[in-house]
């Protein structure tokens, strides 16, 4: 019984995801297979929808985490940039902590700097 709530929970998580439209159809986006994952289903869908709009084209690899906070996400998804030093498209990493307030972000805070990794990358 506790194996089909939790397949009936992560299946309604992955329904609510996909009724978003802005990333739907382009981005998939994931999240981890974990019974919190499950519990957080609603705060995940509200916050992939704020990202879409706040971010909108260019994202890829989206992951949303959940954590102990009732209104917090911890998002990690790459966006495609192109550096001075090269015309080609580099992925700009990103990591942040984001606070919801409802269907809309209070606080999204950058855990990553961006110049950091593209110095990184243009060393190598």
């Amino acid at each position: 019984m506790k194996h089909t709530k939790s397949i009936l929970g992560a299946l309604a998580v992955g329904l609510t995801l996909l009724a978003s439209p802005a990333w739907a159809a382009d981005v998939p986006v994931n999240v981890p297979d974990t019974a919190k994952a499950v519990q957080a289903g609603d705060l995940i869908a509200r916050a992939k929808r704020a990202l879409a709009d706040k971010l909108g084209a260019g994202v890829a690899n989206v992951w949303i985490f959940p954590t102990n906070d009732a209104n917090t996400v911890f998002v990690q998804y790459s966006i495609a940039t192109t550096s001075a030093v090269s015309t080609i498209a580099l992925p700009a990493e990103h990591l942040a902590v984001v606070v919801m307030n409802g269907d809309r972000i209070e606080k999204l805070r950058e855990l990553v700097h961006t110049d950091t990794i593209t110095a990184l990358r243009v060393r190598n």
